[in-house]
């Protein structure tokens, strides 16, 4: 406060903007790179669910990383109904295969066995 009462201005420094990481997030590349990962990861979960279950598994590779994809989402909401996770936490790679070897032993019920 300066001596006749008035009120001074202090100079505030502005917050800083990080645009790098900001923009980032929509990036076309980035985004494609996060899609590729995605499979690859799906792929190998969905590989090792397929060779820890015992029996003939349906499907080639696409089936595979299907069912790894699939799987981490069980295993992400199951893991999150007993409370190994916490919302918004993602399944780790174990929580991945249990979800995918869930989702074999679930279509083996469902589909049965093939007619001779």
């Amino acid at each position: 406060m300066k001596a006749d009462g008035t009120l001074r201005a202090r100079n505030i420094p502005k917050p800083e903007v990080h645009t790098a990481t900001l923009s980032a997030e929509f990036d076309p590349e980035t985004r494609f790179m996060d899609i590729i990962g995605t499979i690859l990861i799906g792929l190998l979960v969905g590989a090792v669910a397929k060779l820890l279950t015992p029996g003939r598994d349906p499907g080639g590779c696409l089936i595979t990383i299907l069912l790894g994809i699939a799987g981490s989402f069980v295993g992400t909401y199951l893991g999150q109904a007993i409370g190994l996770y916490r919302v918004g936490e993602p399944a780790g790679f174990i929580g991945s295969v249990v979800g995918a070897m869930l989702l074999l032993l679930l279509y083996r019920l469902i589909a049965g066995r093939p007619a001779p």
